[in-house]
């Protein structure tokens, strides 16, 4: 989950374990039936800075273990949005287009 958001967490396990963020792997719960609504408020905010919104996640798994984690933020890495670097033409094709 991204830092910044509140998160409204619907979960259902038939058969096995819920791990929330600052519980460890070891931390593992084996049960059946496992159904709770769980709001996690946002982290990573700025003093007096609001949540960038809510996030609804209806999480549902039938055997196994639902395991929700706040992501950390990426160093550095170009945006997604951002254009490529121009390309330049090779001599070959300069030279192609000038020769005719």
């Amino acid at each position: 989950m991204p830092d910044g958001v509140t998160a409204r967490l619907h979960i259902d396990v038939k058969l096995g374990d819920v791990r929330l963020p600052g519980e460890s792997s070891k931390d593992f719960h084996f049960g059946t039936d496992q159904e709770q609504t769980v709001t996690l408020p946002a982290t990573g905010l700025k003093k007096g800075e609001k949540p960038h919104g809510t996030l609804d996640l209806d999480l549902k798994v039938g055997a196994g273990q639902v395991a929700v984690e706040r992501g950390t933020p990426a160093e550095a890495s170009p945006s997604p949005s951002s254009p490529p670097p121009p390309s330049t033409p090779s001599p070959s094709s300069q030279d192609k287009g000038e020769h005719q």
